[in-house]
């Protein structure tokens, strides 16, 4: 089968769920053309909805009524820390612990997952000066963490990354863990999509999010 697909994404691909599905896509459907773009929730939703983009994988539960999807994973939240951190040999962290942090709190804008899904539990430290939202890369920001200028959340399918001196803690104590859905517009007729969403089903029954 020959085409394109351009998929729309806010999960890393080092890997998870969402890393099996795009190897398992490639693997079987070499000449297809695939595109990735990486952007918040919001920004892809409205790529989607404008037909720019086949599907999208964001972090949230199917919305059937709107679109359609599919559950492909649910992932922990880790902390990364450097590894001279106190925390850096710990089991776990609870959200509790992060409200008493000092730590800078790194984070890029726009916020929308964590703050939809997880900052509830430390809503004061959300809040704090100690946060950073700010326009810096995935990889700078863990440069600074590195470097003990201060921590940030991750989701557990980054773990496949490593970055120097940096260590992933998980957080413990924050309820379900965060849904990632691929989600398309029924009308789109891409024979390439089509495979996609099926190869996606596959996916989320090995893994337990489709029962």
């Amino acid at each position: 089968m020959t085409g394109k697909l351009d998929v729309g994404i806010t999960a890393c691909l080092s890997g998870g769920p969402v890393r099996n599905l795009f190897s398992a896509f490639i693997e079987a459907h070499c000449d297809v053309a695939i595109q990735v773009i990486g952007a918040s929730s919001n920004e892809l939703s409205t790529l989607l909805n404008q037909r720019l983009v086949d599907a999208i994988i964001t972090s949230r539960a199917p919305k059937p009524s709107v679109e359609d999807s599919v559950l492909l994973s649910r992932e922990r939240m880790l902390l990364a820390v450097s590894t001279d951190h106190e925390w850096s040999e710990r089991h776990q962290i609870l959200w509790e612990e992060l409200n008493e942090a000092s730590d800078v709190l790194w984070v890029t804008e726009p916020f929308t997952a964590f703050d939809t899904h997880r900052l509830g539990h430390v809503a004061a430290f959300a809040k704090s000066e100690l946060v950073h939202r700010n326009r810096l890369s995935r990889e700078e920001i863990m440069g600074l963490v590195g470097l003990g200028l201060g921590i940030t959340f991750v989701y557990e399918h980054c773990r496949g990354i490593t970055y120097p001196n940096v260590t992933y803690v998980p957080i413990g104590g924050d309820g379900e863990p965060t849904p990632f859905s691929l989600t398309w517009l029924p009308e789109n007729d891409n024979p390439a999509l089509r495979r996609f969403i099926s190869l996606a089903k596959i996916e989320a029954k090995t893994n337990g999010s489709l029962s």
